[in-house]
This record gives structure tokens, C-alpha cells and sequence, in this order.
């Protein structure tokens, strides 16, 4: 298992894949912190978070597709040795640790703020959880799509359709809509649950929602690479 985890974490910096996700996200959360906290001078990183938190949302499919996908015949032999319990969460980790490398570079702007004002630290905390959060259900979600496509643009399809579902959740959420249609709504509802760590709040249920979605998406997918490792698939 860990040798699983330490090629898959390895395979992002043998490509520019890694460098330039990397590159891509500390380029985007300058461009925020020195709009919103150096020019307009607020000690709040409320709006680098948000922006951080939609792009996470897109790319976060497309770092956990290519470590399924781009290694596909290397994967096929390791089925024959490794559990697929093993395999999932060794991907699983592999892909987290880079976003959670990613979202942890953040206090870099923390500790600049920290020079000129006093900036929200618990804010900053709960902000951070909730990116790491969404990373995980955004991960799991899209190691699950993986299990049952066959191909990567099919993979996407079905990826981005879901993440679209799930905002028009969210909409019709905070229009309000009658019982029934909100409770179906609430289960669809990541990124309202999402939104209570963006706004800098601490939510035992959506902690709990957001923790049990990692949790089914990843053993369905154990499940379903289990049955293509039986098939011989």
C-alpha cells in the first residue's frame, strides 16, 4: 500500500501536472489576497477562500481522473497483487495530500497578513477545513465516476453533470422550497454544507455530511473496483 501511495504521489511531479497546479493555485490566491486584503486593506481572506474554493472545485476531478486513468495498464497488473481496499485508499491519500499541501501553503498569505494587521484565525481555520472537506467529497465522488467509466471524457460527463446537480441544489436551497423537495434538496446539498466552513462557521452536521459522503463514495468505489478485479477487468 504505501508503495501505491508514494508512486501515485510521485507521478504528479514527474509531469508538469504537479508544478503547475501548484503554480496555478498560488497565482490565483495572490491575485485575491493583494486585491482584497493589500489594496482594499481587510483582514479577512474570506474572498481568497471563495475564489480557492470554486477552483478546487474543478480541478479536483481532473488530479483525481489522471491518477486512475493515465496509469491504467500499470493499475490492471497491481489488481492482481493488491486488495482493492488497499489500492483506494492509497490513491485516496495520495491525491488528499496534494490538496492538502495546497490549502496548507495558504498560511504563507496568513502569516503576510499577520505583518500589517490581525487576520481572523479561527475563520482561517474553519475556511481551510472546509476546503479540505470539499477536496475529499470532490475526490471520493470522482474516484467512484472512475470505478464504473470507461473512458475519461465519459468520466468528466458524469462528474461535471453531478457538480452541476449540486448547485442547482444549493440554489433552490436558499430560494426555499417546501418539505419534501428540501429535504431531497439537503441531500444533494454539498455545497450548502460547504458553505457554512466558507462563511467561517463550525456545523456538526455538515461536518458529519460532508464526512459521510467521503465515506460511502470511497467504499462504493472499493466495491465496484473490487467487481472489475474479479472480472478480470
Amino acid at each position: 500500500m504505501k508503495a501505491i501511495y508514494k508512486r501515485d504521489l510521485l507521478s504528479y511531479f514527474r509531469t508538469m501536472s504537479g508544478y503547475v497546479f501548484f503554480a496555478g493555485i498560488f497565482l490565483i490566491c495572490g491575485y485575491f489576497f493583494s486585491l482584497n486584503n493589500i489594496i482594499e486593506g481587510s483582514g479577512s481572506l474570506s474572498g481568497m477562500y471563495d475564489a480557492l474554493g470554486i477552483c478546487l472545485t474543478i480541478i479536483v476531478p481532473f488530479m483525481t481522473v489522471r491518477i486512475f486513468l493515465d496509469g491504467r495498464e500499470v493499475n490492471t497488473e497491481q489488481r492482481l497483487y493488491v486488495s482493492s481496499l488497499e489500492a483506494t485508499v492509497s490513491k485516496f491519500g495520495a491525491v488528499m495530500t496534494v490538496f492538502t499541501a495546497a490549502v496548507a501553503g495558504t498560511w504563507i498569505f496568513v502569516g503576510i497578513l499577520s505583518i500589517f494587521g490581525s487576520p481572523y484565525i479561527a475563520e482561517t481555520v474553519l475556511r481551510q477545513l472546509g476546503l479540505l472537506l470539499l477536496c475529499a467529497c470532490m475526490a471520493s465522488l470522482t474516484m467512484f465516476i472512475i470505478s464504473i467509466a470507461h473512458r475519461k471524457m465519459q468520466a468528466f460527463v458524469m462528474i461535471y453533470t453531478i457538480v452541476m446537480v449540486f448547485f442547482v441544489a444549493h440554489s433552490l436551497i436558499r430560494l426555499g422550497t417546501d418539505a419534501f423537495y428540501g429535504r431531497v434538496f439537503w441531500m444533494l446539498g454539498l455545497f450548502s454544507q460547504y458553505s457554512y466552513f466558507g462563511a467561517g462557521i463550525l456545523s456538526p452536521g455538515s461536518l458529519v455530511y460532508m464526512l459521510s459522503f467521503t465515506g460511502i463514495f470511497l467504499l462504493l468505489s472499493c466495491i465496484m473496483l473490487e467487481r472489475k478485479r474479479q472480472r478480470g477487468l
